[in-house]
């Protein structure tokens, strides 16, 4: 920061050191200087700094204004959390549905949205999501998990090669090796 005092990413960086430490008088002089060269970042780290302090309804405020002039895939991934922690349901959907539209190639956005609908128990929807995703991720075996469960839940005979597939990927993981045995147990 001495030969370059505006690196936006160091200074981002600090910020969030400063935030995680819990030092949010000094990442709030820091997101200060951010503002000044780039409004979208700053917006952004207030949001998180704001968060931080447990205050998620501000720190969503700051999301959107931040949305608004720079969307990317990470301040839709933290505008969905805190969504869905404010218990939002249908405003977590449609930040979901936003977030595919703006990134149609994005397999984190599909991913995101398929354990959106397993949670709500939107089965077809879930499974037309996680395929994406696995387009983008074919061997994601969190990916091949859920497909497999949402699959079994359709009685999808396919449920068990995409079980199998997701143990042979992670054969060490609890969860998947927990969904491959109750698709075989049933």
């Amino acid at each position: 920061l001495k030969t370059s005092p505006n690196h936006l990413h160091l200074l981002t960086l600090l910020t969030e050191i400063e935030i995680s430490s819990q030092k949010y008088k000094e990442a709030g002089k820091i997101i200060k200087q951010i503002s000044e060269e780039n409004k979208a970042v700053g917006q952004h780290l207030t949001a998180d700094l704001l968060l931080a302090k447990n205050k998620p309804k501000e720190a969503l405020t700051k999301y959107r204004e931040s949305w608004e002039a720079q969307p990317n895939e990470l301040l839709a991934s933290k505008m969905y959390t805190v969504l869905r922690g404010l218990k939002q349901i249908d405003e977590s959907s449609r930040m979901l549905d936003t977030w595919v539209s703006k990134f149609p190639n994005s397999g984190k956005a599909f991913a995101a949205r398929g354990s959106h609908s397993i949670a709500l128990g939107k089965h077809q929807e879930a499974r037309a999501d996680l395929e994406k995703a696995l387009e983008v991720n074919p061997e994601s075996p969190v990916l091949l998990n859920n497909l497999a469960w949402v699959q079994h839940q359709l009685k999808d005979k396919s449920a068990e090669a995409t079980a199998l597939k997701a143990t042979k990927l992670a054969p060490e993981s609890p969860p998947i090796l927990d969904t491959y045995g109750w698709i075989l147990h049933e």
